[in-house]
């Protein structure tokens, strides 16, 4: 006799607790935390309890996991700016991030779906992945406290958050100029360095981004990458303010939003 999908998951738990580096002292924590509200059995007019989904503790993840993010980039020895902090943990808690997570763990083939989900790929959507992750962090909170949920969450993060944290901030702007520019034109920008200045211990490059041999902007650093992502901003900086002046650009951005 098949299984049923919800007596599947609870036999998997175990499996998963062992990824996730904990075992739960309530297993139905997890067990809501991976219940998509597709799945919410509906009889009369009542949601059946055993079948609540996780978009409660989807809720309480997202605050635990901003606060944790928000400690670990305070802690930083250089003292990162507010709006750099921002925008890291922008990065580090959006949806695409968030559901790489998920997957790293397996969450999608442990989810309570509806059928229709499953049909429509449910297990692999970013955005039914992220939601997730983020209730199975909240279900760590609520069953073992603040340490433990900040312990995963910096395991989780672990490479994220090492290294040099302001190019991890800067390096989507390379990706995000390139998007903008091939939906709008279907054109790339290219980057060429127009100056090097100091001694070689103490270099300083100085890159232009170009779109249709149009200079979009100029950014300087002490490498040519850091000068190229600075360089991307410039322009990303200048399209926001007034959507530059390449023939046919603004338009091609209004068409494509």
């Amino acid at each position: 006799m098949a299984l049923s999908q919800e007596h599947s998951v609870g036999l998997g738990l175990a499996r998963l607790e062992g990824r996730l580096g904990l075992e739960f002292r309530d297993p139905e924590l997890l067990r809501r935390a991976l219940t998509h509200s597709s799945a919410a059995v509906i009889r009369g007019r009542k949601i059946c309890p055993e079948f609540e989904s996780n978009e409660r503790l989807e809720f309480l993840g997202d605050a635990v996991l901003g606060l944790v993010l928000s400690k670990a980039l305070m802690r930083r020895a250089e003292a990162l700016p507010e709006g750099v902090m921002s925008r890291l943990r922008a990065a580090l808690v959006n949806e695409g991030s968030l559901a790489k997570k998920a997957r790293s763990l397996g969450l999608g083939s442990h989810l309570v779906l509806s059928k229709g989900e499953i049909r429509g790929g449910g297990r692999d959507k970013d955005s039914v992945l992220a939601d997730a992750m983020e209730a199975v962090i909240a279900a760590i909170f609520n069953d073992r406290g603040f340490r433990c949920a900040e312990a995963f969450v910096l395991q989780l993060f672990a490479d994220e958050l090492s290294g040099d944290l302001d190019l991890k901030v800067f390096k989507d702007y390379k990706t995000t100029l390139q998007e903008l520019t091939q939906g709008a034109l279907k054109d790339a920008p290219q980057y060429r360095v127009r100056d090097r200045t100091g001694p070689d211990h103490e270099v300083t490059y100085e890159v232009e981004v170009l779109l249709r041999d149009q200079v979009l902007g100029v950014g300087r650093g002490v490498s040519k990458k850091r000068a190229s992502q600075e360089a991307a901003r410039s322009a990303l900086a200048a399209i926001e303010q007034d959507g530059m002046i390449v023939p046919g650009f603004r338009q091609a951005c209004e068409a494509e939003t």
